[in-house]
């Protein structure tokens, strides 16, 4: 236990501490022009969100669920870079402005949704340059049901890096996502391999499943979403069957469109970071199977650990003479010159 006069010590010690955060990586805003959609609460008006106190209050409800929150309406951002811009000043959630990116592929004609995700200090001008000599409108003037035609997925890659931002591949499993894609472009030349006289799919699949590996890792993401949390497996490490291979990081699908649908423990993502900004969450993803975990199978510690160390003495010379430790319920490591007091405080 500890004590009360220490609880704000703790607390303050304790925030500076790695630890897994809930987050959601794709979620919906009243900007979007489906929004509400799904289960739907008594905060999934249009109306509550609107005026000057809107963003504000969205954050509110925001923060009930994550710590961690990407905002990526339908080609349109000015409404997330609002909310982001209230929840640094907070310090209790951090919130991605973004957008999920329609996008169609000159030539093949096929669309997929791309979600860009940026740091919390963009504005909706500088993620609008990704959108630089095309013919789609600034963000005040977008619809959301927009377009953005590229003869290649590296086009897109690029302009989002560009401006300091990550590119997601959506709900990769769902209809409009990018391995759903790719099975319907490769269906026709594979489909004697994968189904069986009573059309049930073979053992055979895994031909198709390489195809989508060589593509991926030829036109790489930051991150991959995918359908469920089981699915990462598929991704680490994905092999295109000749001899190229690449560990990619997953986040479970949100794609939440109500504020009632937030917080499914199914469709939570768990980040392991110290502080809530940005470049901690880019660098978590990048030793992703270290740092990233899943609410729905991520079972918490059950083992009895150390909460804190309070070390006192009267003597002048002693390593502490009120030295308070607070220890994170992972792994813990004490750093120090010669001299400093780790024996002491082991």
């Amino acid at each position: 236990m500890i004590p009360e006069n220490q609880e704000t010590e703790y607390e303050a010690q304790r925030g500076k501490t790695a630890r897994f955060r809930k987050a959601a990586f794709h979620i919906h805003s009243p900007e979007s022009y489906d929004w509400p959609r799904g289960n739907l609460g008594e905060l999934d008006n249009k109306e509550e969100f609107s005026g000057d106190t809107g963003p504000e209050r969205f954050v509110d409800a925001l923060s009930t669920h994550y710590e961690i929150v990407c905002i990526t309406d339908h080609m349109k951002c000015g409404f997330a870079c609002k909310c982001a811009a209230i929840a640094k000043s907070r310090g209790d959630i951090l919130v991605l402005p973004g957008m999920e990116i329609n996008v169609k592929i000159t030539g093949t004609g096929e669309r997929l949704h791309l979600l860009a995700v940026f740091p919390p200090d963009s504005t909706a001008e500088s993620i609008g340059r990704i959108f630089a000599q095309t013919d789609i409108p600034d963000d005040e003037s977008r619809s959301g049901e927009e377009e953005w035609s590229v003869p290649s997925l590296d086009i897109v890659l690029e302009k989002v890096r560009s401006e300091g931002g990550l590119l997601i591949f959506a709900h990769v499993e769902g209809d409009a996502g990018y391995r759903q894609i790719l099975r319907d472009v490769v269906e026709g030349s594979f489909r004697s391999f994968l189904l069986d006289e009573s059309g049930d799919v073979k053992d055979d699949q895994r031909k198709v499943a390489d195809v989508v590996a060589s593509i991926i890792i030829d036109h790489p993401p930051d991150v991959i979403e995918i359908m469920r949390a089981d699915d990462y497996r598929h991704y680490i490490p994905l092999d295109d069957g000749e001899g190229k291979s690449r560990s990619i990081p997953c986040v479970v699908r949100s794609d939440h469109h109500s504020l009632k649908d937030c917080g499914d423990p199914a469709c939570t993502t768990l980040v392991k970071v110290s502080e809530l900004t940005f470049d901690s969450v880019r660098e978590a993803l990048k030793f992703w199977t270290m740092r990233i975990r899943y609410e729905s199978t991520y079972d918490e510690p059950k083992y009895p650990h150390l909460r804190a160390i309070h070390l006192t003495s009267d003597h002048a010379n002693a390593a502490f003479t009120n030295g308070f430790f607070v220890f994170c319920e992972n792994l813990n490591c004490v750093i120090g010159s010669r001299g400093a007091g780790k024996t002491v405080l082991l």
